[in-house]
């Protein structure tokens, strides 16, 4: 709980800064940067590693195709992955885009937002555990 209070009152006091663009050696932005972090977010998760170990399985007709039905979900769920990543990506860009006059002003409002929200969480869970 004191961890999500400190999360909080160091979005509150945050100051926004510029957002900051990768670039590679000759000065071009990384293309793949975001999709290979994507990948590495989303093959680390806990929450994918117990889909395919425990909901997965059950999906399958068992016996001898048990372990190609399941590398078929999982190429599924890849892809479905994949396309929402890339939804994520491209609503990330035409609100940059839409809000570039805005840079200082909309990433302080956000982070006083989230810092009020975290805040009022954690007060939630002191009481909830009382």
């Amino acid at each position: 709980m004191a961890y999500l209070v400190w999360i909080g009152v160091a979005a509150l006091r945050s100051r926004p800064e510029a957002a900051s663009v990768v670039e590679d050696e000759e000065g071009r932005t990384g293309r793949w940067r975001i999709p290979r972090q994507e990948f590495m977010v989303a093959i680390t998760n806990p929450k994918a590693l117990l889909l395919f170990a425990a909901l997965l399985p059950q999906f399958t007709s068992g016996g001898q195709d048990a372990e190609l039905h399941i590398a078929v979900l999982g190429l599924a769920y890849m892809g479905v992955e994949a396309v929402i990543g890339g939804l994520y990506v491209g609503a990330g860009r035409i609100l940059r885009w839409r809000l570039r006059s805005y840079k200082g002003s909309i990433a302080r409002r956000v982070d006083q937002i989230s810092g009020i929200c975290i805040l009022a969480l954690s007060g939630a869970l002191a009481l909830s555990s009382v």
